[in-house]
Parts: structure tokens; sequence; C-alpha cells
């Protein structure tokens, strides 16, 4: 009799254990429903690196479109290394890509216009074109600004 009363008192005990933590649960998610709700952050107004193109950015294209054309050949051997007007471009374009601040996953961020583009056969994407027409409208307002900046003042 003394084990049967002793079983029902720790049954009880235990069932209002998991009530008070059932009670307990239900609290937390209330409050983590009407107290957590919407950002607390303050919003930071940046302007965007988008769209502004740097002299030297400009200065690496130039550089980069006045390179003779590749050499290498057709179809290239894997165990051969590019050419030297090939390993060029690569470095200038890894120097371009720092300097616009362009993302990880815009690589490239600009191709060659060659036939003989280092033997790709993809087409450029939009972004791709658009930044190319930025920098060659860069390169035109240089040339523009030029030879105002070289005449003599009156």
């Amino acid at each position: 009799m003394r084990l049967a009363l002793a079983r029902r008192v720790l049954d009880i005990e235990r069932s209002q254990l998991l009530q008070q933590h059932a009670a307990d649960m239900r609290r937390d998610l209330m409050l983590d429903r009407w107290n957590m709700s919407g950002t607390r952050r303050t919003p930071i107004g940046r302007e965007s690196t988008k769209g502004r193109i740097s002299d030297r950015a400009v200065d690496l294209w130039m550089a980069m479109n006045r390179l003779p054309r590749c050499t290498c050949p057709r179809p290239m051997p894997v165990t051969r290394d590019p050419c030297a007007n090939c390993a060029k471009w690569d470095d200038l374009h890894a120097d371009l890509h720092v300097e616009l601040k362009c993302k990880l996953w815009e690589w490239p961020c600009v191709v060659r216009r060659s036939p003989k583009a280092a033997g790709s056969t993809a087409e450029p994407g939009e972004d791709t074109i658009a930044l190319m027409a930025l920098l060659d409208e860069a390169v035109r307002r240089r040339s523009e600004k030029a030879p105002a900046a070289l005449s003599p003042p009156p």
C-alpha cells in the first residue's frame, strides 16, 4: 500500500512539473512572438560603389585594350601555360576586378573583344557588357578632356 501511495505522489509531482514546464514554454513562445518581431538595425545611408569608375580603373582598361593579340595555340594543351599576352591580361583583369570592387561571383568582370578571346566560346553577360560600356565611356570622356587640358590658355 505504501508503495502504491508513493508512486501516486511521484506521478502527481511529475505531472505538475510537466504542466509547469509546458506553461513556461508557452510563455517563452509568446515573448518571442511579441518582443522579437521586426528588425533592430539602423539603416546606414551608404552610397553605391557601382557606376563609379576611378582613374586607375580607366588606366587598367586602356592597358588591357592595348595588349597584342593572344598567341596561344588552339586548342590549348592542358600542359602549356598561357602566352605572355594572356598572362598580362589576366594580371590586369585581376587588378581591375579589385579596383572596381566587384564581388567574387562577378568574375570575369570584363572579357576580351578579340576574335581569339583565350578560347572562350561563351557570350558575355549583360552586366559584363554594361560594365565594358561604362569603361569605354570613361575612356572617351578622358580623351575629350585631354586635348582641352593640353591647349594653352588664351
